[in-house]
């Protein structure tokens, strides 16, 4: 089981150094600008300070930035972690509404997903803006201001049935959360039927995470502590993700539990048979906080 962490602190680095040098496979970076610091300042800092662990956005808000954008910024950070780079687009519940607006609807999603996917595999779309459309392409790529070169895999974030039926249609893989995104069995079910409607079956690689909310405590702390001793380590904000490649035979999770604080406490899962690829996802306040114990 490999571990990976979620941060969008821009002056916090040190905590994805840490997690790279504790054997962390993976770092996720927030899209919400009214509360975190911006996604692609993180990512370019961690990009040069990091050497083997893997950099993406956990997940992209399409209603934040054009399709175009959001393209060259996970190219520009490939240039700097080439081939360590994976990019996440939701429709944007937190960026969106903190801006008082709705997350984007799932056509003009799968829209903005298509056009960012063309755009990362160096191909010519069709992109419209403001009532006009125009065949458009990166240019200039011989003086390598991006890396398109090694590929960005890119995976879509859904709850809902239609989301993750979109992940696995035009996604490299799908992102949701437990308990609201349903069991890993449902998504994966929703990701087939995604893939079948596309005519295609889905990828062996076919990257699956899910996130839920954890709480960080002391070697012999209760479970249910609310953390409020001297020792104990501070409780993490979402997110504890499992996520594995390889999914003919989904995991089962089992139930979580919530301690006194309101967070949910993860009891572990039970694995029918091995994934060939799993990590999980932590985020803590601090460096100092991230658990060194590997899980078998």
């Amino acid at each position: 089981m490999d571990f990976g962490i979620m941060t969008a602190k821009v002056d916090e680095i040190g905590y994805i150094t840490r997690a790279e040098n504790l054997g962390y496979t993976h770092a996720w970076v927030t899209d919400s600008p009214m509360i975190r610091s911006n996604c692609w300042a993180v990512l370019a800092l961690a990009a040069h300070q990091t050497r083997t662990i893997r950099l993406g956005t956990g997940v992209n808000v399409p209603g934040l930035r054009l399709a175009p954008v959001a393209a060259n910024g996970i190219a520009t950070i490939n240039r700097l972690a080439p081939g360590r780079c994976f990019m996440s687009l939701g429709t944007g519940h937190t960026g969106m509404r903190l801006l008082g607006q709705r997350p984007m609807r799932l056509g003009p999603f799968r829209e903005y997903v298509q056009a960012v996917r063309g755009l990362l595999s160096g191909e010519d779309i069709e992109y419209s803006l403001n009532g006009e459309t125009h065949r458009i392409r990166f240019q200039m790529r011989e003086h390598r201001f991006i890396d398109l070169e090694h590929p960005v895999p890119l995976y879509v974030a859904g709850f809902g049935p239609k989301a993750q039926a979109l992940a696995g249609e035009i996604g490299d893989g799908l992102v949701s959360g437990l308990p609201r995104g349903g069991t890993v069995h449902e998504m994966l079910a929703n990701a087939r039927r995604g893939a079948a409607k596309a005519g295609r079956a889905l990828p062996a690689d076919f990257h699956v995470a899910a996130m839920v909310t954890l709480a960080l405590r002391q070697p012999g702390e209760a479970p249910d502590s609310n953390g409020s001793s001297p020792s104990a380590a501070p409780p993490c904000s979402p997110a504890f993700t499992i996520s594995w490649r390889g999914i003919s035979r989904p995991a089962r999770t089992r139930r979580s539990t919530r301690g006194r604080s309101g967070s949910r406490i993860s009891t572990g899962c039970r694995k029918r048979r091995r994934p060939s690829a799993i990590s999980v996802c932590t985020a803590a306040t601090t460096a100092s906080s991230i658990p060194t114990r590997r899980a078998s």
